[in-house]
This record gives C-alpha cells, structure tokens and sequence, in this order.
C-alpha cells in the first residue's frame, strides 16, 4: 500500500461501519466481522514496519486514514488509530520480541495502557507481571496486549526502581467487564487482570522517567527514521484523528438530517432553510475542516523529523504539538455542541447518531493527554525557564 493509498481504503469502510455504530454500542465492543473487515483492509499495518510486512505510511497517511474510519464509527476509529499505532511502539522492542509479536503472520494488535497500574518484578531472564489495568481498548479483540508496569523497591517502603512496558499474548490475561459507560461503549474499554504472568526480555523495555524506552529502538536502515522519532506527539495525533472523524460525521448527518426535518412551529418549513442552522452548520464546518489542517500540519511536522532522522522532539517542541492537538480537539467539539442545540431534541433518543457522535466526543475530551491546563502550565513554565510538573 503507498500513502495515498491509505484514506481511500478507510473511505470505503465508512457505510460498513456506519451500518454497524449502533451493534457496537449496544454489544459495548467491536464485532470479530468488523475487525476482520479493518484487518482485510490493511488498517493495523499502516505504521507497521516494513520488515514485518506493515506498510510504514507515515503519520501524514496514518491520520487522514483514521480520520475516515471515524467517520464511520468513533469506536472503531478509536480503536483502530490507537492500536495500529502502537505498531511504532513495538519498533522499541528488541528485535527477537517484535519477530514473536508479528509470527508468520505479521497481524499486530495490541491495546497500550501507558499508567502504570501493576508490578514487574525482576526475575532471571524477564519480569513476572502481576496486576490490574484499566480502560484497556479492544481488549475483546487483539491479540497482544501492552501495559507499563511499575519494577518495585525491595521492601515496601522504598519507592519504586523504574518502569517497564511489557507486552504478552492475549491468552495470558483475564477480561473483567466493568465498561458499563454513557460513551465511547464500542471501543469496550474494559479491565483486564494479569495474574504472576512471566514476560521474557525480549518483550520487555525499560523506560525513562519521562516516559520514553531507555536507548534507540533496535532499527537500522535508511527507511527506519520514523521509529527514532519521540512517541508523544503520535499518540496525540491518534486522538486528534478519532475527534476529526466524528466532528466530519456529525457535520454530515446534520446536514442530512436538516434536508428533511420540518419545524413544528410557524414557518412549519425544513430545517435547512433556517438562518441560524445554515449559519451554525457552516461555522461547524468550517471548525473541523480547520483541526484538520491543523492535524495533519502536526503529522506533516512528524514525518519531516522521521525523514531528516537529525530533528528530533526537545520538550518545548513536543508541547506545542500536543496543544495544538488539544486545542483542535476542543475546537471540534464546540462547534458540534454549537451545531447539536439547533437539531432538536429528537437528536436524543437511543440509537441516534448524532447524539453518539457528540457524547462519543465529549468522553474523548476527557482524555489525561488532552488535558490542556497541564500542557499550557507546563509549556509557560519551559518558555521561563523553569523546570517542568510532568512529561506533557
């Protein structure tokens, strides 16, 4: 597949995934058929390295992909854009760990859950990983699974030795169904529990403090750039793509819905001929075709570091990728709340799409890498030259 490639596949999975949004939020997970149909399609290679059989797109192609898969259905997009995106994450490993994780097959996928909530603790030849982690996306329906894990002191008053990611196979962890949520129900975001589980070196990295692995990623090659590149911003644009695509949709469906919902009060005449929804719906539109630009601007930057392999992220730098990501984000979901308050309240009852869109929308604000009091406290305080609170 070439980079241009990549949008056009995902285009033709929107009416597929569409017809199936509400199966997936009724189930509170994506379907095997619908996995299949991303998997057929190519969606979890795109950042895959090409010695694996993945496609290595870049992050420009990446999102503009994820992007249409959102516009079909916000969980599927969420997570596909998460999960095919962990496959620059895997490039971290060693390469004796990436040669099991992809097999014969080279089919990767695997949720990625970055807090720290469980135990590696050092043994001869690896760690024994034991633990709960929550919000694990798609955990029904990949096959690996990524977690950080704290290395603990050797008694339980001294504070931890350092941070580990490591990744195992499915089979090797218990789902707990606890996704009982208001939004984002497809992406069955669910807790999984990993009982004394051993994981060998080779699928285990130390991290930094900061939060990325110790050391370059075990590639070489002209070709291999992009996995020397940090991982911070990637992760921001996988968000910023899923918040795009169902901005997109909801523009759309409104728009749909405008052409054929009458009011029941005088002029008693459509929707679409009311100034204020031609108004309200052009801004809107012009809102997410904005955080558009802006997101692909941002991975345009990524891949322009990936090329040179000499520019690489410093910690000013990375913050102002992440606001801008998260000032897009915010900027979509305004303009589809600004655009919901004029559709009517028939917009609410159960199975509506609009009405997913926007709640799907309003959870994914709440993401901690969306935060963006924290990313503009710390950006202020590296423009004065003060240390800053946390790595974003």
């Amino acid at each position: 597949m070439e980079p241009g490639d990549a949008a056009d596949r995902a285009r033709e999975l929107v009416p597929l995934l569409r017809e199936r949004a509400q199966q997936a939020d009724s189930d509170r997970r994506m379907s095997d058929e619908t996995m299949s149909a991303l998997t057929d399609a190519g969606m979890f290679r795109l950042l895959q390295p090409r010695r694996f059989g993945g496609y290595q797109v870049g992050a420009e192609a990446f999102v503009e992909a994820m992007v249409e898969i959102s516009r079909g259905d916000g969980s599927a997009g969420w997570i596909t854009s998460l999960t095919s995106a962990h496959n620059k994450w895997a490039g971290f490993f060693p390469l004796e760990g990436q040669e099991e994780m992809y097999g014969d097959h080279g089919d990767l996928r695997f949720p990625l859950v970055v807090a720290p909530q469980g135990r590696a603790v050092p043994t001869d030849g690896g760690y024994v990983l034991s633990g709960v982690w929550d919000y694990v996306s798609g955990c029904d329906v990949c096959n690996w699974l990524g977690v950080n894990a704290l290395v603990p002191g050797e008694t339980h008053d001294e504070p931890p030795l350092g941070l580990v990611s490591a990744v195992i196979p499915s089979s090797e962890y218990v789902i707990e169904d606890n996704w009982h949520v208001e939004a984002m129900r497809g992406t069955g975001s669910k807790r999984v529990i990993i009982d004394a589980v051993f994981v060998p070196t080779r699928r285990a990295v130390r991290m930094a403090p900061a939060g990325d692995p110790v050391g370059p990623p075990p590639l070489d090659g002209d070709d291999e750039g992009f996995f020397r590149v940090s991982m911070l911003p990637l992760f921001a644009c996988e968000l910023g793509a899923v918040a795009v695509g169902i901005g997109t949709a909801f523009v759309e469906l409104f728009a749909e819905r405008a052409q054929v919902k009458t009011s029941p009060f005088p002029p008693f005449g459509p929707l679409a001929e009311s100034d204020s929804v031609q108004t309200r719906l052009g801004c809107a539109a012009g809102v997410v075709d904005r955080a558009k630009r802006v997101l692909v601007s941002v991975a345009r930057d990524y891949d322009a570091a990936a090329e040179t392999s000499l520019h690489f992220y410093d910690e000013t730098e990375t913050r102002r990728a992440l606001i801008a990501v998260q000032g897009l984000v915010l900027d979509v979901c305004g303009a589809v709340e600004s655009l919901g308050t004029v559709a009517g309240s028939s917009i609410a009852r159960e199975g509506e799409p609009l009405m997913r869109a926007w709640r799907d929308l309003m959870v994914i604000r709440t993401h901690y890498l969306l935060d963006s009091d924290r990313t503009a406290l710390n950006l202020g305080s590296l423009l004065l030259g003060i240390e800053p609170r946390s790595r974003n």
